[in-house]
């Protein structure tokens, strides 16, 4: 099984790395379980603007 995780933000300052770093904790301890990360903040970065990278995005989700 793979669980996609999403962060929740792209701001600076942003709680979600918390919740997440909770939550890979939580997920690496179940056995057979593989994680796709999707940080909408990586996605913007590598589009070079201020849009997310749908393409890439949407190649994440199907990952999961």
């Amino acid at each position: 099984m793979t669980i996609a995780v999403i962060y929740g933000s792209t701001r600076q300052g942003r709680f979600c790395d918390t919740v997440v770093n909770w939550a890979l904790t939580e997920l690496w301890a179940e056995c057979g379980i593989r994680i796709t990360l999707i940080d909408p903040l990586e996605l913007k970065e590598t589009a070079g603007d201020a849009k997310l990278d749908v393409e890439a995005l949407e190649k994440k989700i199907a990952e999961a």
